[in-house]
């Protein structure tokens, strides 16, 4: 499908502030089913110095540095990109991946490791463990369980601003915003050696009357398959309705937005109008 996409973010201080070093993280990734044509990204007040740069888990990121005192912070993005992969299961697991705990190769598991890092929760470890006797046994069918009851469990209520929850909170609460799903997700995959990352994106079908938001899904590392997404807001495998921007094995290093600033005011909410269109 080809998307034509315009992404407005605004952050509005009561006082001056003088802003720090910032990353952005909104231009559509290029890859393994997803061909980004066109992107623009426009910057007020406009930075000093702006570059783009690749980040340590090869996500394209856009760096500025700004001079002076300013009163608000834009950002406002244009894109054309094209998703491709129809059938999210267009592939063949390796053995390594029929069998619980998934037994990782050693390159792979060094290569992987932040990914694989558990949270330790044992209301999460018991919830895996209750998926793991119940499914197949293959990494492939834990992760799809795991996916689909979160979507029947948990009530999905957005959240405008902050990191996400816990998992053992979202679990506990049974509510959260598709952030707090998706790294409830990711440690219930760490949790049977799966390797799992952070995504954060946009969806093509928001819930019927709602507005196309910032959205976040999870990718795990099948054997035969690689990175595969999840998206336990709607129970199912991503496909070509889902627009990746980043990834991460940390929530908070695939965040659109990353920056500080200096000034006598609280950080603001930020504001955003988001258009996407499908041609």
């Amino acid at each position: 499908m080809m998307f034509h996409g315009h992404h407005s973010t605004v952050y509005r201080f009561t006082e001056p502030v003088a802003l720090g070093p910032h990353l952005f993280r909104l231009q559509p990734r290029c890859g393994a089913g997803q061909i980004l044509h066109r992107f623009e990204i426009r910057i007020d007040p406009a930075p000093v110095t702006q570059t783009e740069m690749l980040d340590a888990e090869g996500n394209r990121q856009h760096g500025a540095w700004f001079l002076g005192r300013t009163e608000h912070l834009a950002i406002e993005t244009q894109f054309t990109v094209e998703t491709q992969r129809i059938n999210p299961f267009d592939f063949v697991p390796a053995p390594a991946a029929m069998v619980l705990p998934m037994a990782v190769d050693a390159d792979h598991a060094e290569l992987l490791s932040p990914c694989l890092k558990r949270c330790a929760e044992s209301a999460v470890e018991q919830l895996a463990g209750d998926f793991s006797r119940a499914g197949d046994g293959s990494a492939l069918g834990y992760v799809q369980d795991a996916n689909l009851w979160l979507h029947r469990n948990l009530a999905i209520k957005p959240r405008a601003s902050g990191e996400p929850r816990p998992p053992k909170e979202t679990l506990a609460s049974r509510t959260g915003a598709c952030r707090d799903a998706a790294v409830l997700l990711l440690a219930l995959c760490r949790a049977v050696g799966i390797p799992c990352r952070f995504v954060s994106g946009y969806q093509d079908s928001p819930p019927s009357g709602a507005r196309p938001e910032l959205h976040a899904w999870v990718e795990a590392w099948i054997p035969g398959g690689g990175w595969r997404g999840f998206d336990p807001t709607q129970g199912l495998a991503t496909t070509d309705q889902h627009i990746a921007l980043a990834a991460s094995a940390l929530p908070k290093l695939a965040a659109p937005v990353s920056g500080t600033f200096y000034g006598d005011t609280v950080a603001p909410a930020p504001s955003h109008r988001i258009e996407i269109a499908c041609r």
